[in-house]
């Protein structure tokens, strides 16, 4: 009988062996889940009850955040990835020990991710219930359901620069949410509010620029892509229409 070596398992399987990815099950418990607590359970439990003070938990969550996103950036540049081919037609790897640390790095990239449906029972616990909109739920869910189809379907370094810049921005938006916490810096986070909003725009115009180059005929990588493009362009528009109702409306009134 034949011993396979670990370097001659493929990729494919190593990932089929991850509990998170072995099939669709656990991610639909985990949105299940989450929905059940912040719309059902969370709400009826906070009814009678005093919002929750999570100042300090928050402010942990947030320098975490900003820690991990700084991590997964500088690993990326390490990793290889490079600005001037951001908007390039790239292969698939050739290269299995390459593949399997991009896929280990997606694997913590996805529970990173995951790890933000948090901020949602926080708005629940702080009776915050407003802030648990259609475009928060929608952007926690879709994020994440993206990443877990690249990571157990896709074998190509293009998506890397969706994740790229998708950090980069958190690394900002966190320190701001990390600073907005301080009441004495209310004067300055909340003139930088509409420009955190921006940046967030902005990056999903970059990320659905690139996933249009990714698409081309072309460009013959995975048909994800096109799921990647139509999420970004939904999110788009959820984000400019919350940009157009809390700051441009707001500031002709």
């Amino acid at each position: 009988m034949e011993v396979l070596k670990a370097s001659d398992v493929p990729v494919s399987s190593i990932v089929e062996s991850w509990a998170i990815s072995a099939s669709w099950a656990p991610m639909i418990f985990i949105f299940t889940t989450y929905l059940f607590l912040v719309l059902k359970v969370g709400p009826k439990f906070m009814e009678t009850r005093k919002p929750f003070q999570l100042t300090n938990f928050t402010r942990v969550y947030n320098i975490l955040q900003v820690i991990l996103c700084t991590v997964f950036v500088t690993w990326a540049l390490k990793f290889g990835l490079k600005i001037d081919t951001f908007w390039k037609c790239l292969s698939d790897f050739n290269d299995r020990e390459k593949l399997l640390e991009y896929k280990i790095a997606q694997w913590w990239f996805l529970h990173l991710r995951l790890a933000e449906l948090i901020e949602t029972v926080v708005f629940v616990l702080r009776k915050k219930q407003n802030q648990v909109s259609l475009l928060h739920v929608y952007h926690h869910i879709s994020t994440a359901t993206i990443i877990w189809m690249f990571m157990k379907y896709c074998s190509t370094i293009m998506d890397l620069h969706t994740a790229f810049v998708n950090s980069f921005v958190h690394i900002f938006m966190y320190f701001y949410y990390f600073l907005s916490s301080y009441k004495s810096l209310d004067k300055y986070t909340k003139k930088a509010k509409p420009f955190i909003t921006g940046l967030q725009l902005i990056q999903l115009v970059i990320i659905l620029g690139q996933n249009v180059a990714a698409i081309l005929p072309s460009c013959h990588v995975t048909r994800l892509f096109y799921v990647q493009a139509i999420n970004a362009a939904i999110l788009i528009y959820f984000f400019a229409d919350f940009y157009i109702q809390s700051y441009v409306k707001k500031k002709q009134k």
